[in-house]
């Protein structure tokens, strides 16, 4: 065998080298920036609707907490008319515009950032609540209700109303500073979204509720009276 032969067959037994060209690599990088951007906007849009949802939730155990805390006023007797909701009148609730701005206290779960005094709050201003502890407000509610109906026995006494409507609306904070001069009535929708939506604008948790006081003979009278009274 000749040594040019025998330096053909040795060339021959070599594998190719393997490897991607430089256009196979642009392919595959291609197919991976369509597939994240396939993949993208749904995994934004699940993360904010997950958000939201939250959101709403705890608005709606705050706007509930409040509802369980002047209902247990009402069912121990503590219902004056300075310890309950401002009152409005006796339109719809419905009627009452959203706040104008917020009250220069907290109401916050860290002792040390809490600065509210417990007093009821104008039906036009909203009250901050911090929910995470940092002194900065989550949320703000606003809260009001009707004159309802005052007992005849309590004329002229405490004037504790023997039943009454309220309402509470809680906005979510997402901007500062909050958009007072925008803010809304109609409960937010729940959607499917990329953002905030309208949910810097309008409330997340919105509950009106009838409140009654059964602690007195008279009351089921004066609920069920169409001029007011039992007495006379």
């Amino acid at each position: 065998m000749s040594v040019p032969f025998a330096k053909h067959l040795q060339a021959g037994d070599r594998q190719p080298e393997s490897g991607l060209t430089i256009i196979e690599s642009l392919v595959a990088i291609i197919m991976v920036a369509i597939v994240g951007a396939m993949i993208t906007p749904p995994i934004v849009i699940a993360v904010a609707t997950r958000l939201q949802n939250q959101r709403a939730q705890q608005a709606y155990q705050i706007a509930q907490g409040e509802l369980d805390r002047v209902r247990g006023l009402v069912n121990n007797g503590r219902h004056e008319p300075a310890a309950l909701p401002a009152a409005v009148g006796n339109a719809p609730l419905a009627n009452q515009g959203p706040p104008t701005g917020a009250i220069n206290q907290i109401q916050s779960i860290d002792p040390d950032c809490n600065t509210y005094n417990g007093a009821p709050l104008p039906a036009n201003r909203a009250l901050p609540i911090d929910i995470t502890g940092n002194c900065e407000p989550d949320f703000v509610m606003q809260v009001f209700r009707n004159n309802g109906v005052v007992s005849d026995r309590e004329q002229g006494g405490l004037d504790r109303p023997i039943s009454f409507a309220m309402a509470v609306r809680v906005y979510a904070v997402l901007d500062n500073p909050i958009p007072w001069g925008g803010m809304e009535t109609e409960e937010a929708g729940l959607r499917f979204t990329s953002g905030d939506g309208n949910q810097s604008t309008r409330p997340l948790a919105v509950i009106t509720t009838q409140v009654n006081w059964s602690d007195t003979r008279d009351s089921l009278c004066e609920f069920h009276s169409a001029a007011g009274g039992c007495d006379g």
